[in-house]
């Protein structure tokens, strides 16, 4: 009896000496940040073939700081990101990445035109949809992020902005080698849309550029880095129209879809050097790709806004999310990337990629 408690004793020591060694280790912030990037990397998974990936990332991608300086243009986003998150402490890192050649990304993305709105479902909920449409391969990244200064979101990453390879194929085979998936650590400054585990979601859509008002007293943020900024910090549209105040937008070339829980939503665009907030005076709100606050509605997507209105108008919040994704794929475009819908009451993600809506991906992020 007592040889075998002493056995016992001795293996609970030895088990406590290991995870005290492992909490000293991790106290110590260079191998802490590496191993939060091991297994951030290696959280990643294929979903399909065809473009589709999963990732949870569990590291610090440190926003606040961030948010003290922003950036001025992407690749100023890029060396803030390589250095304090990817490889803070040496520059012989294996993992160390470095901006992509690409074009200016307001450029480069001038043909995208997507479709957007928000509505109650015939539960109460609030339902967001939306569908992104580009030009080209585009390969997507389904992103959880629980930070520990903000709320925890899940958003959808392009994956080319983070200068990954748009050939699925060539995409698959690189992404079998952990030191080439370093780039994936610059996803949570880049969602397309997201949804907080407050119920708000919020996306960008493309509009013709117009140049924005500068205030130097303000940091500046990019437009995909404003959505982080209101996945992170806001519950409510209130909120994140407030926290849009305090900085610079670099970029014009898109208007906000911002909507929460409780039924509110509202556009943001930047117009003749204003910044100007468009609600919805019906039970919904649509967005495509001219601006709200114009009354020659320059811009496009005009035949795919009234034709998302007028389904919404005779449906009197009668709908779910299969219906939601039905009127997505009627104002769908060729070139659509996915269709996605955010159940802002549940916390389901529903996304139909490159137009196959038979086989949805079904994601959950859990609410508070």
């Amino acid at each position: 009896m007592k040889k075998g408690f002493a056995l016992k004793l001795k293996k609970r020591e030895t088990i406590l000496s290991l995870i005290l060694i492992f909490m000293l280790f991790y106290s110590i912030p260079l191998i802490r940040i590496k191993i939060n990037r091991f297994r951030t990397l290696r959280s990643l998974k294929a979903l399909n073939n065809q473009g589709v990936y999963l990732m949870t990332y569990k590291m610090d991608y440190k926003l606040n700081k961030y948010l003290k300086s922003g950036s001025k243009n992407i690749k100023q986003l890029y060396d803030f990101i390589d250095k304090t998150t990817a490889v803070p402490f040496t520059n012989n890192d294996s993992t160390t990445v470095s901006a992509p050649k690409t074009k200016e990304l307001a450029s480069y993305y001038q043909d995208e035109e997507c479709s957007a709105f928000s509505t109650f479902d015939n539960k109460g909920n609030m339902i967001f949809a939306r569908n992104l449409d580009l030009e080209g391969k585009h390969p997507v990244l389904a992103l959880y992020i629980a930070p520990s200064q903000g709320y925890a979101s899940i958003s959808i990453v392009e994956l080319t902005t983070l200068g990954l390879s748009d050939d699925n194929e060539k995409l698959l085979n690189s992404l079998k080698n952990y030191q080439e998936r370093s780039p994936l650590l610059r996803a949570p400054y880049m969602p397309r849309d997201g949804m907080n585990e407050k119920g708000l979601v919020v996306a960008t859509l493309n509009v013709p550029y117009e140049k924005v008002a500068y205030d130097k007293s303000k940091p500046v943020l990019g437009h995909w880095q404003v959505l982080r900024l209101l996945l992170d910090k806001a519950a409510t549209v209130k909120e994140a129209t407030e926290l849009m105040k305090n900085y610079n937008c670099f970029d014009g070339s898109v208007h906000f879809f911002i909507a929460d829980a409780d039924g509110n939503s509202a556009v943001v665009e930047y117009l003749n050097g204003e910044m100007k907030v468009i609600s919805s005076d019906e039970h919904f709100q649509v967005v495509t790709n001219f601006y709200l606050s114009n009354k020659e509605r320059l811009g496009k997507g005009q035949k795919r806004y009234d034709t998302a209105y007028e389904i919404l108008k005779n449906s009197n919040s009668n709908l779910d999310e299969v219906d939601s994704m039905d009127i997505l794929r009627t104002v769908k475009e060729d070139t659509t990337v996915y269709s996605i819908i955010y159940n802002q009451g549940t916390g389901h993600v529903y996304l139909a990629y490159k137009g196959n809506y038979k086989s949805i991906y079904k994601f959950k992020l859990k609410m508070k």
